[in-house]
């Protein structure tokens, strides 16, 4: 059975994104989408909209309902497209940017990506040392541990 989540509070953050960038009241805002004001309020503390409010809101940031949306329960054979792929694609669609203006972030983007890690890295390293007792892990930046 695969199984979802709304991410909420990133719905709710990118909506206040937008509100900002267009100058605009949440009374504003909820005026234009259609719905009441305290429907913004409910999702900004977590309450789930209805299917119909959910893709309304995500219509009036002009993102897909899928960049809200996380697959907790994967199928095995499913994985991620990649990032910068799935980046590219997004910034095609965009009709306010040129073929250079895409180009050129397509540039950087890569170049940051360039810097990142390909898999998920533990922050803190162990060991195992043998110790009179027996093995055990210790922490390679605590000077005391060995």
């Amino acid at each position: 059975m695969i199984q979802i989540r709304i991410d909420l509070s990133e719905l709710h953050a990118s909506l206040d994104r937008a509100r900002r960038h267009r100058d605009m009241t949440w009374q504003q805002v909820a005026t234009e989408i259609g719905c009441g004001q305290s429907t913004i309020t409910r999702l900004a503390r977590g309450h789930r909209p209805d299917t119909q409010t959910f893709l309304t809101f995500t219509t009036w940031l002009r993102m897909p309902a899928e960049a809200f949306i996380e697959l907790l329960s994967p199928r095995p054979q499913q994985s991620q497209p990649d990032l910068l792929v799935e980046i590219c694609a997004l910034l095609r669609k965009r009709r306010d940017l040129t073929r250079r203006d895409r180009d050129v972030l397509e540039e950087v983007i890569e170049s940051a990506l360039k810097g990142l890690p390909r898999k998920p890295t533990r922050i803190r390293s162990e060991h195992t040392v043998n110790g009179p007792t027996g093995p055990r892990h210790v922490d390679p930046s605590d000077a005391t541990a060995h």
